[in-house]
């Protein structure tokens, strides 16, 4: 009796972790290089804090459910401060929407620039 209890609990585990395991969230893949020459801090990248990047430093690699993309360049919100100062994100430029996508899933380093226009500091993330 004890030994078909075990067996059938854990046929019932093994059932509960495959059905999971195909709605199993975050298969986007991505990490992060600085090349601003800039200390980001308070980086945040799509729902993803980072916190503080140093120059030239490369994050582990973050999941994310979905990835955006516009022409195959990366569009996903990202924010930071720069010397105590507010960035913005250089994709708010993409306005077209005619070539916008998101991915479900793959794997991408990607880099982190620094832009200044009109005296506002834009971050733009680059495919590498």
């Amino acid at each position: 009796m004890k030994f078909s209890i075990l067996i059938f609990s854990a046929l019932m585990l093994s059932l509960f972790l495959v059905a999971c395991s195909k709605y199993e969230k975050g298969n986007v893949k991505a990490r992060f290089i600085n090349l601003t020459g800039y200390e980001l801090n308070k980086l945040r990248i799509g729902d993803n804090r980072i916190g503080t990047l140093d120059i030239m430093e490369q994050t582990g690699y973050f999941s994310f459910e979905e990835f955006a993309f516009d022409s195959g360049i990366p569009t996903e919100l990202i924010r930071a401060k720069i010397d105590s100062r507010d960035t913005r994100d250089y994709s708010e430029f993409y306005w077209c929407g005619t070539s916008k996508y998101r991915v479900t899933e793959g794997t991408f380093d990607i880099e982190i620039r620094r832009f200044v226009i009109n005296d506002i500091v834009y971050l733009r993330l680059d495919k590498k």
